[in-house]
């Protein structure tokens, strides 16, 4: 059984998958193992992971249902006691990953269900935006993702005690399964900087502020008004950074 199971799912992602398989074997170690589930690329991608040979621990390479689906099965083939999930455009900072295990080390003895860090925000062109990542708050969490999910690790008891990913959401999953869990969260965090991602992407479309809407409402984490406040805020925030973006 490893420590750390790191799961990465693709498709097509030959455009920026070696970068984020560079940093990351880089930083591998024997307590380390690394699982990839593509969804059946028809580009690069395969050829990219197959010339990391023995590097890559586990890869399935089928048809899947998306990210969700594809990091449930991922799930089912990690031994690691921790579970990181990575996106294929993500890259792990330098010299971030030894100390990170280290840490989890140290507080071994208690039982966390996830492990919170930090990551950098950049833009398209690699450009700091800022540096994003703070504790677990159930009061700030019912109303958005307040944490750092690509830098989070995930205990594997807490999927074994709540179930896996659901395949309901195209998006916004990984924040149905803390909500699900809710308050009963039972969390640390590591004040560092372990991930580069870019801004961008399904997180910060207008469907995903509406998953996050249904969420809320499934689990009557705010009031509907509120709700719909959150929801609207978002939305009217994404059209104005498009209108910038186009307008530059």
């Amino acid at each position: 059984m490893k420590l750390l199971s790191i799961i990465i799912a693709t498709y097509n992602a030959g455009n920026t998958l070696d970068a984020c398989l560079t940093s990351i074997t880089k930083q591998k170690s024997s307590e380390i193992e690394l699982l990839i589930i593509d969804g059946g690329s028809s580009d690069k991608t395969l050829d990219i992971i197959h010339s990391y040979g023995d590097k890559i621990d586990v890869l399935i390479s089928e048809p899947d249902k998306g990210i969700y689906d594809a990091w449930n099965k991922g799930i089912s083939h990690a031994t690691g006691a921790w579970i990181m999930f990575i996106g294929a455009d993500d890259i792990l900072v330098e010299n971030s990953l030894s100390p990170y295990i280290q840490y989890v080390k140290q507080i071994s003895t208690q039982n966390y269900d996830l492990i919170t860090a930090c990551a950098y925000f950049v833009d398209l062109k690699g450009k700091l935006i800022k540096k994003v990542g703070e504790p677990f708050s159930w009061e700030r969490e019912k109303r958005n993702m307040n944490i750092s999910h690509g830098s989070t690790l995930h205990n594997r008891n807490l999927f074994q005690k709540i179930g896996k990913y659901s395949l309901e959401y195209k998006i916004c999953a990984d924040y149905e399964l803390l909500i699900r869990e809710g308050q009963n969260l039972c969390c640390a965090f590591y004040n560092q900087a372990v991930l580069v991602f870019k801004v961008g992407g399904a997180s910060f479309s207008m469907e995903c502020q509406y998953e996050t809407f249904r969420i809320r409402k499934k689990y009557h984490t705010v009031p509907l008004v509120i709700n719909l406040y959150l929801c609207l805020r978002r939305m009217v925030g994404i059209m104005l950074k498009s209108i910038v973006y186009i307008t530059k």
